[in-house]
């Protein structure tokens, strides 16, 4: 199995920076079928951030996106949506009915719907044993730090077939990436257990807009972070994806791909220069 890890679309803030979105695919496209070739089932984890700062118009341009997506990579392609903290919608307490109208027209999965009394959903993924357990760490509606609901998160891992490897999937990171990163999900420590004492072989987060990848506990679960797909925050920041190979659920290449404007390849300006993610 391969997964396709993307993060922090802000797609309305794409629009702003004048992304070409149709390039963009073409290249990831290219990118993709050059390292899996027959790869049979693509996973594309989404780990957040969809829209820029609550705007539900970034919708329906994620929504056209990814769709195009699915019949670039094939039919086969399974589509995994995680909330970030800028899809928090203020608009009551319905805060995430804009996120599940747009997942809904990815996957029509009700059972991957979002509510703050619903924050973690279980996906299985037949072709190689996996369960991808995706875990809202927006839930709780405070933009500023992540929060994991740990007894829903308990309840839902206790009805994960042990036989299955598990794939955590949210939004926000564990670890401060610096001095004042106060941003991180706050319950970290509760979390990271709770997901190793039920053999999770890889997490899968957004929100650093940089790519990281860890390793820990006994069996060495895999934390891997992924930069911003779209946004562009600052001239030296690139826009990337990662994309994963699984045996069993468990990691076992990691690439990242970073977009390079002034990289010439095929005659054209711009393309994704490919970097092995090695394990700290």
């Amino acid at each position: 199995m391969w997964i396709l890890q993307v993060s922090d679309i802000h797609l309305s803030a794409a629009e702003r920076a004048g992304v070409d979105r149709g390039r963009f695919l073409a290249m990831m496209g290219e990118a993709v079928d050059a390292t899996t070739g027959d790869r049979g089932q693509l996973v594309v984890c989404i780990c957040g951030d969809i829209t820029s700062k609550g705007n539900p118009a970034g919708y329906d341009l994620a929504a056209t996106f990814f769709r195009e997506m699915r019949v670039a990579f094939g039919p086969d392609t399974i589509l995994c949506p995680c909330p970030g903290n800028h899809d928090i919608v203020a608009d009551g307490a319905q805060r995430f009915d804009h996120f599940n109208r747009f997942s809904w027209s990815l996957t029509r999965d009700e059972d991957v719907f979002f509510s703050p009394e619903r924050s973690v959903v279980r996906r299985s993924i037949g072709e190689d044993n996996a369960s991808i357990v995706v875990v809202n760490s927006a839930h709780h509606g405070d933009y500023s730090y992540g929060l994991v609901d740990l007894d829903q998160m308990e309840a839902v891992l206790q009805d994960v077939d042990s036989k299955r490897s598990l794939v955590v999937v949210t939004h926000h990171h564990c670890i401060p990436i610096r001095v004042d990163d106060r941003s991180t999900t706050a319950n970290a420590c509760g979390f990271l257990e709770l997901a190793l004492a039920y053999n999770a072989t890889a997490i899968l987060h957004g929100h650093t807009h940089r790519g990281t990848i860890l390793s820990i506990g006994k069996r060495n679960c895999t934390v891997i972070g992924v930069g911003s797909l779209f946004f562009r925050p600052a001239p030296n920041f690139n826009n990337q994806f990662n994309l994963l190979e699984c045996e069993d659920g468990v990691v076992v290449r990691a690439l990242a791909y970073r977009f390079i404007g002034d990289l010439r390849r095929r005659g054209r300006e711009g393309s994704f220069d490919l970097k092995k993610l090695e394990v700290l």
